[in-house]
Order: C-alpha cells, then sequence, then structure tokens
C-alpha cells in the first residue's frame, strides 16, 4: 500500500474506499483494498472509534511499526460521512491531507461521479 490519505465513506453496510490520494476509486470495499494488509484489523478499528467519536486520531499498530491516522469528514449536516485513512511507518509524518468535497452521481448513468461544482 502507498501512504497516501484513503477517503473511505462509511454510510454504507462496509466502509468503502472513495479515493486514494487525489485518485478516485470505485467504492471499493475496505476489506478488499486491504485484504493483503496486515493491519486491517487495525485500520477498521481506527475507522469505527473516528465514527463513534466524531474525532481524529493516532494510534500505534500492535507490533508498533506502523501508524494509523484518521480524520472524520463531518458534512454540513454534522454527521460523519466518512473517515480519511492514513497508515505510514512509525515516526513518519503524514503527507498533506487532500480536502473531501462534495460529488454529484447520476445514478441513471452509473460511475464515475464528478465535481458538484460542475
Amino acid at each position: 500500500m502507498t501512504h497516501d490519505w484513503l477517503l473511505v465513506e462509511t454510510l454504507g453496510d462496509e466502509p468503502a474506499v472513495v479515493a486514494q490520494g487525489r485518485q478516485l476509486k470505485n467504492l471499493v470495499p475496505i476489506t478488499t483494498f486491504l485484504r493483503r494488509s496486515p493491519h486491517l484489523s487495525a485500520v477498521r478499528t481506527a475507522i469505527t472509534e473516528s465514527l463513534q467519536t466524531g474525532q481524529s486520531l493516532s494510534s500505534i499498530t500492535p507490533k508498533s511499526d506502523r501508524v494509523i491516522c484518521t480524520e472524520p469528514v463531518v458534512m454540513s449536516d454534522g454527521r460523519v460521512h466518512g473517515v480519511q485513512v492514513w497508515i505510514g511507518p512509525a515516526g513518519a509524518e503524514p503527507p498533506e491531507r487532500p480536502i473531501p468535497g462534495p460529488l454529484k452521481w447520476d445514478l441513471t448513468l452509473g460511475w464515475p461521479p464528478t465535481p458538484a461544482s460542475r
């Protein structure tokens, strides 16, 4: 896994990756996206904790080799609709976090979404 921030949508039954860094993804379930990562369980726990508290967090993985940072994505209605997640080497600084914005979905045409400003 590269060390980009992941934008994870949390409205459905399972969190889904919307973007990796600035590259859009097609709502890939987090378990599929991180299927080979030994840190999947810790990432899921961090996402759940940020959803429940509405707070950012920074935690160390059980083997102390990685840090997991989260930032909740709070919409204008005050609800948390997603979480940005970064996982990287312990002691490393996360890169600049892309600021998420709204997307406009055309349900008749399907993917891809476009920025809402269009």
